[in-house]
């Protein structure tokens, strides 16, 4: 009985409106990202590395052109994760075959209010690191995108080395 409530209770917790976190780890089990909804409604992650927070509490928001800023009052509508495990060929490089190992988190979130904005925050963790997109879908109250600023922190916590690939 004890069991069953338990799962009852994990099941209600977890699941419908009301989420306020989600979180995966890379395939190997050393990162671990949470996403989560601060009590003000914004959108926050941070990333762990055997056991050691390596980013703490960021935030992420966006600064639109003709329109209020998005990040702030969300709520979670959904989450989905999945896997993906591939190995491909390259033509030329240092390496002939890569692999293209991660687990991936989807997050919908919708603003509370009139405009009802969506986005998906999209996280793939892989056994070397982590990344992530976000995808604006078309919608009433948001037909053309332009963002002005993007306002993804990373509070780091050391001295760390850092890469990243330039968009544009």
């Amino acid at each position: 009985v004890i069991v069953m409530v338990l799962f009852v209770f994990f099941l209600f917790h977890h699941c419908g409106n009301g989420i306020n976190e989600a979180e995966i780890s890379s395939p190997d089990g050393k990162r671990k990202l949470l996403f989560f909804l601060h009590d003000d409604g914004r959108a926050g992650y941070l990333i762990n590395f055997s056991d050691k927070k390596v980013i703490d509490t960021s935030y992420i928001s966006f600064d639109l052109q003709n329109a209020e800023l998005f990040g702030k009052n969300l709520e979670i509508i959904n989450s989905y994760t999945s896997s993906f495990d591939e190995t491909w060929e390259t033509v030329w490089g240092e390496q002939r075959f890569i692999r293209n190992n991660y687990k991936e988190l989807k997050v919908e979130l919708k603003e509370k209010g009139e405009l009802a904005r969506r986005c998906f925050v999209v996280f793939r963790v892989f056994d070397d690191g982590v990344g992530f997109r976000f995808e604006f879908p078309h919608q009433p109250n948001l037909k053309d995108v332009v963002i002005l600023d993007e306002n993804t922190q990373f509070k780091l916590t050391g001295d760390y080395t850092c890469c990243w690939l330039p968009g544009d």
